[in-house]
């Protein structure tokens, strides 16, 4: 039967190490550390290079390495608050340093809840919330809020989510998908602009929901290349190639989705994805380690 593949969080192939690009890799990671080092030695308010500030959304890794004085840097904080998964990097390495200042930019992602409280779980840290604080995320991102119930074997939680669901179905993207779920007798058709309002919750329910007549088309998730990679690379979707040529304004997700389709072992297709980066994520702050993952593996092709 054919599947659907898994949600990716963040991209990973561009950072895969491999004996070719292991030591560039290390390198380029030195040099955006450092580079993020100098600019806190000069202070709050000195530039930091834009393809740093580019790159730590997509390796929020990194952060532990720099230490929670990246918050005193006006440009980064801000960009830390406005990025939940660098705001749990932090919380997680700088318990103690960050997570007063820092939990509250977490609330309001389900999965950055699930992974915190997972974390505090298995660690035995004391959060100074309770988790009471970070349910109405969770019910509300139903599908943290459903992995957290099940991984604590909370069932009130399961309940809670579930009403709400059919509560605010017409709403939420996530209430609707769930409801939708639970009531296959349901008509599709008035939940359709609400599903996509969510591009998370729509790839998610595409599966499912695509035997009853849920389409996702490339204009309705707007310019996300994230996602565009999701649906390119979902054997559900149709209209396939618009997804993928969607996908190509961002280096890391167009690595992601040719090792998804297998390109990354084909030359022509190979180089078909280096001209795509080359000519359409021109000024990505990823283009120039997208570029050199590809020339790695051109020149040791059986790495691939």
């Amino acid at each position: 039967m054919t599947t659907h593949p898994p949600i990716v969080s963040l991209p990973q192939i561009i950072w895969r190490r491999t004996p070719a690009a292991a030591e560039w890799q290390k390198s380029y990671e030195r040099w955006a550390v450092n580079e993020v080092q100098r600019a806190l030695a000069f202070g709050p308010k000195s530039p930091v290079q834009p393809d740093v500030v580019g790159l730590l959304p997509y390796r929020p890794d990194l952060l532990p390495r720099i230490g929670p004085g990246i918050l005193e840097h006006e440009q980064l904080r801000a960009l830390v608050q406005a990025e939940p998964a660098c705001g749990l990097a932090l919380v997680i390495a700088f318990f103690e340093e960050t997570a007063a200042s820092l939990v509250r930019f977490i609330e309001g992602s389900g999965e950055c809840v699930y992974h915190l409280l997972k974390w505090a779980e298995e660690t035995g840290r004391t959060l100074r919330e309770p988790e009471s604080i970070f349910r109405g995320t969770l019910i509300a991102d139903s599908y943290w809020g459903f992995q957290h119930a099940k991984r604590t074997r909370n069932a009130s939680l399961v309940t809670d989510i579930l009403a709400w669901a059919a509560d605010e179905r017409h709403n939420y993207s996530a209430a609707a998908a769930y409801f939708l779920f639970n009531h296959p007798q349901e008509p599709i058709a008035p939940y359709r602009d609400v599903l996509l309002a969510n591009p998370f919750y729509a790839y998610l329910a595409l599966p499912r929901l695509s035997l009853r007549g849920f389409a996702v088309a490339p204009e309705d998730i707007g310019p996300a290349p994230k996602w565009a990679c999701h649906f390119a690379w979902s054997p559900f979707s149709t209209r396939q190639d618009e997804f993928i040529a969607r996908t190509s304004s961002d280096p890391a997700w167009t690595v992601e989705l040719a090792a998804t389709l297998g390109w990354l072992t084909q030359p022509h297709k190979l180089a078909q994805v280096g001209e795509t980066i080359a000519r359409a994520a021109n000024g990505h702050a990823l283009q120039r380690p997208a570029m050199r993952f590809l020339l790695d593996l051109k020149q040791a092709p059986a790495a691939a």
